[in-house]
This record gives structure tokens, sequence and C-alpha cells, in this order.
């Protein structure tokens, strides 16, 4: 779950690399952008997503919880 301003993609080109977008939001709260503020293929909000990694607390492998790993 994480504590960001999440966007929701809609007509972004960025979206499929963006953290903002393919986080997993939480089931009781999220904050999101109320219009996606990218302009074609620039945002200054944009977050890429480095690689994934494997995350021990069940989460989706973009969780911030911290207990990641590089193992399988």
């Amino acid at each position: 779950m994480p504590d960001i301003t999440m966007c929701s993609g809609n007509n972004c080109e960025l979206s499929s690399t963006c953290y903002r977008y393919k986080a997993e939001p939480s089931q009781f709260r999220q904050s999101y952008f109320c219009k996606p503020p990218n302009n074609n293929l620039e945002c200054d909000y944009y977050w890429e997503i480095k690689g994934e990694t494997k995350c021990y607390c069940g989460h989706t492998s973009y969780c911030d919880c911290g207990s990641k790993t590089d193992e399988e």
C-alpha cells in the first residue's frame, strides 16, 4: 500500500513504466490526481520503475514496504 498520490494513467504513454500507475492502491483510502499530470511523453510526477523485485509481504512486486529481496 503506497502512501503516494497515484495516477489513473488515462491517455498516458508513460503509464506502463510508472510507479504511480502500477503500484497496488490501498483498499481503504488512496489519493489520486484529479487529472493525470502528463503532457504526451512528459510528466513532472513520473516515477520510473527501475526493476522488479520480489517482496516477502505478499504484495505486488512494486510494493514499498521494505521487505524486498532479489532472490527467488
